[in-house]
């Protein structure tokens, strides 16, 4: 198998991982599913502890994109 520098997986590709990692298959077994090496494997899974990340979400505090880009200009009142 090809090795690279860094395993990059999409969203759904990670989930797949995680979940066959939950059920018990080997790294090796994943690691051909994906075509990665097992050692890929076993780095991506040894970064969280081999238990699976907690969903990233954004604080409810946080603006939004739009909200971030409004000029701080645009929130002072101009005086004469």
């Amino acid at each position: 198998m090809p090795s690279s520098r860094g395993v990059k997986l999409s969203a759904n590709r990670r989930i797949e991982l995680w979940s066959r990692w939950k059920a018990g298959h080997s790294l090796r077994e994943i690691g051909r599913a994906f075509g990665k090496d097992h050692v890929s494997i076993q780095f991506m899974l040894s970064r969280h502890g081999g238990i699976v990340p907690a969903v990233r979400r954004r604080s409810v505090v946080t603006l939004t994109l739009a909200e971030a880009e409004i000029p701080i200009s645009a929130l002072v009142p101009a005086s004469e």
